[in-house]
């Protein structure tokens, strides 16, 4: 049992400082399935130089998709539609958008000023498939109800 013994006695030779090395060590990241990353907060457009004809250089803005990576579609049920005439609107966005994002996003989408968002987080829920009995989810999303200032209104339906 010569192979035991070695093993053992390299164990017992460990110094505190490997020991206090393996406990340094980062944990590994977990894949959460479902995230998705937030666009950035950083709303400004990033300049890019470009020549002119006569050779000079200047700076152009980037395209940016704005309401893109936000705004996933206008909210629409009786009770949004009620809502409507107090100036709240409702829009489904992705999961991870920040209130920030979203009024850059409207503003730029629409060119309303926005007084105030709320977000809601609606979680999963079970649902039954009623020909099979089978019992599925339906899939988590945030929405968000956004006051618009006074005398201000989008047309989402068009009347």
């Amino acid at each position: 049992m010569p192979i035991l013994t070695n093993i053992l006695q390299k164990a017992g030779k460990e110094s505190k400082s490997d020991l206090s090395q393996r406990k340094q060590k980062t944990p590994l990241r977990r894949y959460r399935p479902g995230f998705r990353r937030t666009p950035t907060k950083d709303t400004k457009e990033p300049a890019v130089q470009a020549k002119n004809k006569d050779g000079a250089l200047s700076l152009q803005k980037e395209k940016s998709y704005g309401a893109y990576g936000v705004i996933v579609r206008p909210y629409l049920s009786e009770k949004a539609l009620r809502h409507k005439d107090q100036g709240k609107y409702v829009f489904e966005v992705f999961p991870g958008a920040t209130k920030q994002d979203i009024i850059h996003a409207l503003q730029e989408a629409y060119g309303v000023q926005i007084e105030k968002v709320n977000r809601i987080k609606v979680q999963n829920r079970k649902v039954r498939i009623r020909r099979t009995n089978q019992v599925g989810t339906k899939v988590r999303y945030d929405k968000c109800v956004v006051t618009l200032k006074k005398g201000q209104s989008i047309e989402i339906l068009p009347q």
